[in-house]
């Protein structure tokens, strides 16, 4: 990928194929990678001499990350992004932690994390494998991620 650092000073054409791909990852951040990784992309066409541009093909054209991308409109995109994340009391509106648990008998973990994700009622089990790659280790692993939106479950 073109987009972490290397410097092609000739490149004048930057074509981004399932650009939206990186927003359908089940992760409250996906939009945020995507338009830092689009942002990213795009200045590597025209950095010399030669007139720069860029191609991004989506299946969610409409999608405010991809505006904002298109308009190089950062603090847009902040402000948005910061509203979403407000309205669904995602951080650092509130805190998050993924719990994993792995062991040598599916039952047995999933049992374990169950009985983890009911201990306190104002923490809200939101899922399980919330985050991309959470479950790679094993088949037999389970993940819980917890919100709470007060200032307790997690220290900085």
């Amino acid at each position: 990928m073109v987009a972490k650092g290397l410097d092609f000073p000739r490149v004048s054409l930057v074509g981004v194929i399932s650009a939206d791909t990186q927003m359908l990852l089940p992760d409250f951040r996906s939009a945020e990678r995507t338009f830092q990784l689009l942002t990213q992309v795009a200045g590597r066409a025209g950095r010399s001499s030669l007139r720069g541009e860029v191609v991004i093909q989506s299946y969610q054209t409409d999608h405010y990350a991809l505006k904002h991308v298109l308009k190089h409109d950062y603090e847009g995109f902040y402000t948005e992004e910061l509203r979403y994340r407000e309205e669904t009391a995602y951080p650092p509106f509130s805190r998050i932690v993924l719990l994993e648990f792995r062991g040598l008998r599916d039952a047995d973990v999933q049992s374990i994390a169950k009985q983890i994700s009911c201990v306190d009622q104002e923490r809200e089990a939101t899922g399980h494998c919330a985050w991309p790659g959470c479950c790679r280790y094993r088949k037999d692993s389970e993940s819980i991620s917890l919100a709470c939106n007060h200032q307790g479950i997690a220290s900085d």
